[in-house]
């Protein structure tokens, strides 16, 4: 019987008080913070960066969020104890924008693949988009000048704007001698041809602006496709109204003109600017990746005494790493055995070899030019220099300037009054 009393685990047992210090140190110790990655979807201005940005600062349990438009991420550092990286997603979604959380696997090569060709693809829509766009547009224009300059008794009237009606006075007879049949198709045909051509363009390459201002407005907010969407719905209805109903405008001695061209040109101007940046985003996802693949893929290490070549995510703290001429160094480390000359370009920029020593830090994704030598492995994953480099360059990408915050407040009621008039 005393030998079970003696015990350690009944000796536990017979110091509560103990253990209940033990319990209230450990439930008093804070829990560390953690840091997840989202991909948000649907981002497409400042305006929509801010709106990110602020819904996750009054997410209770945040204590850091930074919101990358370029890389339609975000990062955030939350207390575990008061919110999940769950309700850090749903704080986006509330928002009208789309959200998933990354896996922590995905910081890698793979990924900078992914989102490379995520932006590719999204650059060929809209570049086929903006061109498709820019030919009908330029359609659009031609077809628009028998209406621009019909004269007064014209059944669609003739243009109301003094320096419009200057304009086509000198450019008719140009016109007309290049396009001779044109002026004479019924104007109510062009009219109607135009409305056609413009709700073509409206709901296949514009879609995007009214769908996303449609869902900015549902969040009680606005954003650069609510100006488009307001600007370009406004002049279409008022174009519609115009070719439906001509005579509502004449019997008030007002032209019934269209602006169907404006509507097409402003669309395809914007999916240009679309156009550049998504090109602007493939190319910088495709200099991240092409600086995470100077690490090589695998390393050769010794293991009680074996030689073997493992995938460079196994190598580990410790272990000794074997290197050859001409082959790429695959972690941070410290030089053991061996001595030759490392070229390290790709963090300095100097063209010469560096001479390594025993004793001398090696940098991972650095080329091996002459001698063998081996090493130990010091520094892994995300703390490597190579790693180190290309988090700068993502935190670069979504890092502003001071001023920033001005134009964003700036844009913030810029954007109400404008919609307001």
């Amino acid at each position: 019987m005393n030998t079970v009393i003696d015990t350690p685990k009944t000796t536990r047992s017979l110091q509560p008080g103990r253990n209940t210090e033990r319990s209230a140190e450990k439930a008093l110790t804070p829990a560390p913070n953690d840091t997840v990655s989202l991909s948000v979807g649907g981002m497409t201005c400042a305006a929509c960066q801010v709106r990110v940005q602020r819904a996750l600062d009054k997410e209770p349990g945040v204590i850091q969020a930074s919101v990358n438009l370029m890389l339609k991420s975000a990062e955030v550092t939350y207390d575990p104890g008061a919110t999940t990286p769950d309700a850090v997603r749903q704080a986006i979604t509330r928002t009208g924008y789309e959200a998933a959380i990354n896996a922590p696997e995905q910081n890698n090569q793979d990924e900078e693949a992914r989102q490379e060709q995520t932006h590719a693809e999204e650059f060929r829509s809209f570049r086929n988009r903006a061109i498709v766009s820019g030919i009908v547009g330029t359609i659009a224009m031609v077809l628009s000048m028998p209406l621009m300059s019909a004269s007064p008794t014209h059944p669609h009237g003739g243009m109301a704007d003094p320096f419009m009606q200057w304009v086509m006075g000198w450019m008719t007879p140009v016109l007309q001698s290049m396009a001779p049949g044109l002026y004479d198709v019924n104007p109510s045909f062009l009219s109607f041809s135009l409305l056609a051509l413009t709700l073509f363009i409206m709901t296949w390459a514009g879609r995007h602006f009214y769908t996303r201002a449609w869902a900015a407005f549902r969040h009680h907010s606005a954003d650069m496709n609510t100006l488009v969407a307001v600007g370009t719905g406004a002049a279409f209805l008022f174009s519609v109204l115009a070719t439906v109903a001509p005579g509502i405008f004449l019997s008030r001695g007002l032209a019934p003109e269209v602006y169907y061209e404006a509507v097409i040109m402003i669309i395809a101007l914007i999916l240009t600017g679309n156009a550049l940046e998504s090109r602007a985003k493939r190319q910088t996802s495709a200099a991240l990746r092409a600086l995470m693949t100077l690490q090589p893929m695998t390393a050769r290490i010794i293991r009680e005494g074996k030689e073997q070549e493992v995938p460079v995510e196994t190598v580990q703290t410790g272990d000794t790493v074997l290197v050859r001429p001409g082959e790429r160094i695959p972690v941070d480390g410290m030089l053991l055995h061996g001595t030759s000359a490392v070229d390290e370009s790709m963090l300095t920029g100097e063209s010469l070899p560096v001479d390594k020593m025993p004793g001398d830090p090696l940098i991972g994704g650095t080329m091996n030019t002459t001698g063998a030598f081996q090493y130990r492995a010091t520094t892994l994953g995300t703390d490597s220099v190579l790693s180190r480099i290309v988090q700068l360059m993502r935190e670069a990408q979504g890092s502003r300037a001071p001023i920033q915050k001005l134009a964003d407040r700036v844009s913030g009621i810029f954007l109400p009054v404008v919609l307001s008039l």
